[in-house]
């Protein structure tokens, strides 16, 4: 795997505070689990916190919502784009054709319809529906 700094090569930072390479895996990483924005990007860095500290510098703690929304609003859209298809290019060469997709927001539906019908009880094991490529 690739240094978290040469993942984000070619993105340029206008800020001073927070580190570059920092903020952007948090937000990617909160991304991949589900976050949908800057406030859920704060509270993810917050919530994995000791986790994140084994591997980023977070020299200035974890950002707020409001460093993400800032960095976001300023950050080079098409640096920040190549940076990210990169990133995807080289999960790609590495997983190869052995990626599976599982919609969780699908899972999490049908797991509550299931639940409200008496279906299947909180906690227990529930299908789910994949698609593999």
């Amino acid at each position: 795997m690739q240094n978290i700094s040469d993942l984000f090569e070619g993105v340029e930072d206008p800020r001073t505070s927070h580190d570059l390479y920092d903020m952007l895996f948090i937000g990617l990483m909160t991304i991949i689990c589900g976050g949908e924005g800057c406030s859920d990007m704060a509270v993810f860095g917050r919530e994995k916190e000791s986790f994140l500290r084994s591997f980023l510098k977070l020299d200035y703690g974890i950002p707020s919502h409001d460093a993400f929304s800032d960095l976001f609003n300023s950050i080079d859209p098409k640096g920040l784009q190549t940076a990210v298809l990169h990133l995807v290019g080289g999960w790609q060469d590495y997983f190869g054709n052995d990626v599976m997709l599982i919609d969780g927001k699908a899972l999490r539906r049908l797991c509550s319809m299931l639940e409200r019908r008496g279906l299947e009880e909180t906690g227990t094991s529930h299908p789910i529906r994949e698609w593999v490529r």
